[in-house]
C-alpha cells in the first residue's frame, strides 16, 4: 500500500497528474484510505479540476462507505477532505 502512494507520488513529481489520480483513487477504492492519502488525493483534485468541490465530496462518500478497520484508525474530519 505505501509502495503505490509513493509511486504517484512520483508520477506526480514527473508530471504524470492522471495517473497519479489513478493510483491514489484505487487505494481508496481498495479501502486502503489513510489521512495523508486522503489529503494529497484532495489537494490533486483542487489542482487539477474546476469540479474539485464535488469530486472531494465524492470521495468523502466513498471513504463513508467503507468499514470500520481495527488496524486504521476511522476518525476522518472535512479538514481531511479539504472540505
Amino acid at each position: 500500500m505505501l509502495f503505490k502512494q509513493n509511486l504517484a507520488v512520483a508520477c506526480l513529481y514527473s508530471g504524470q497528474i492522471e495517473k497519479t489520480r489513478e493510483i491514489m483513487e484505487g487505494l481508496v477504492d481498495e479501502r486502503n484510505s489513510f489521512q495523508s492519502l486522503i489529503l494529497k488525493l484532495a489537494t490533486l483534485y483542487e489542482l487539477s479540476s474546476d469540479k474539485s468541490r464535488e469530486l472531494k465530496v465524492a470521495l468523502a462518500g466513498r471513504v463513508a462507505q467503507q468499514e470500520v478497520s481495527s488496524e486504521r484508525g476511522w476518525t476522518k474530519t472535512n479538514a481531511d477532505f479539504k472540505l
